[in-house]
């Protein structure tokens, strides 16, 4: 009898031990969700909204390239690092100000970083000198703020920011910035799920394409490369959401122990469609939306459903995996420039809302002009 009890006593320990590890597990790396090899359709269809924004074109605006994207309301704010302006239309596409204050003085800014709509205005992040400003939305500076080093992208929270360091070795830095003291808290690095076991040897720089991976939607989300896990910031803390397991897509040892700094690393990932990066992600409470190397990926998070979209097909002929999240919202917006769509004023335009709405605007989009912005609207479910 003794001995029984003993035996299911130690069954139990087992069992609270197993449990405990695989709670900590997983929340180390957040809930695991398969990709099963299904492919989705999609179109512009599956969008609540989908709008075109023909952005006006005066002699002092013309854009070189669109950075990144915010907006309030009907005004949208677009960011040109080259020229280290910011431009602000209405979505109806009209011009409304431009913010040009380039100079090294104390009160101007040598470059800009991002931007992002934050408690009722515009954040600008500066470097050179690294700093905060903010601005009215018609482009009136209120204030601003020093940082003590420069960042490539923020996110706005609300007490401040989440500030991004992206660096070649696979990894980037987390901080919050408080808004009220001025302080910025370094955060721990996640342990999520590593793709590779241990980072590059200091030297095997590597870079991995270009792409957000600090965005703004729904909720603050965060990746790396060589990570396939999607963190979230929660009371200030990186949280992970999300490991996702690619299956064939995801990168096989023999690959990474060849090395990530070897030479045939990204003609590899590329000629195989091995997935290194994760990255652009838009959300809210029932779709997420991200966007890796090879193609683009939507995940139904009440179904815990992951598919391979490839691209966004409009039906116009024109398709890119390309897009930039509009921080903030939950909508992603594609660029187009005039001599793109001009194959499609003389093909044969689908007979959709789409594409009526492309042949009202074209006739008033100059060649050579500025480009036509493509935005898209996550759906919601029918409850």
């Amino acid at each position: 009898m003794k001995g029984n009890v003993f035996i299911l006593a130690s069954f139990f320990c087992m069992l609270f031990v197993g449990c405990k590890e695989g709670s900590e597990q997983n929340a180390q790396k957040g809930e695991l969700v398969s990709f099963a090899g299904e492919r989705f359709n999609l179109s512009d269809s599956f969008f609540s909204q989908v709008s075109l924004v023909p952005l006006e074109t005066m002699e002092q605006s013309p854009i070189r390239y669109i950075d990144a994207v915010t907006m309030s309301g009907d005004t949208l704010f677009l960011l040109d690092k080259r020229l280290s302006k910011i431009f602000i239309y209405l979505t109806d596409g009209k011009l409304v100000n431009i913010i040009q204050d380039v100079s090294n003085g104390s009160k101007e800014y040598g470059g800009l970083s991002d931007i992002t709509v934050h408690n009722g205005s515009l954040a600008v992040l500066c470097n050179t000198p690294s700093k905060i400003r903010y601005y009215t939305y018609d482009g009136k500076l209120e204030k601003e703020q020093a940082l003590t080093r420069n960042w490539d992208s923020f996110a706005s929270l609300e007490q401040g920011f989440c500030l991004y360091e992206r660096r070649e070795k696979g990894e980037g830095e987390i901080n919050i910035f408080d808004e009220q003291s001025g302080a910025e808290r370094i955060l721990p690095q996640p342990n999520g799920n590593p793709v590779v076991r241990e980072r590059q040897e200091k030297g095997d720089g590597i870079r991995y394409g270009t792409g957000r991976y600090l965005t703004n939607s729904s909720e603050v989300f965060f990746t790396e490369p060589l990570d396939y896990t999607l963190y979230t910031i929660k009371d200030g803390m990186p949280h992970p959401c999300y490991t996702i397991d690619f299956g064939l897509m995801g990168l096989p040892n023999e690959l990474i122990e060849e090395g990530i700094g070897n030479d045939n690393f990204m003609d590899m990932c590329t000629d195989k469609k091995f997935v290194y990066a994760m990255r652009d992600v838009v959300a809210n409470e029932d779709y997420l939306i991200f966007r890796t190397n090879p193609w683009m990926f939507l995940l139904d998070r009440k179904e815990r459903k992951l598919m391979n979209c490839g691209v966004i097909n409009t039906g116009l002929g024109v398709m890119s995996i390309n897009y930039l999240p509009v921080t903030g919202t939950d909508k992603l917006v594609q660029i187009y420039y005039p001599l793109q769509l001009k194959p499609v004023a003389y093909g044969k335009l689908p007979k959709t809302k789409l594409g009526e709405e492309v042949a009202r605007i074209y006739k008033d989009i100059k060649e050579g002009g500025n480009p036509v912005l493509m935005i898209y609207q996550l759906p919601k479910k029918q409850v």
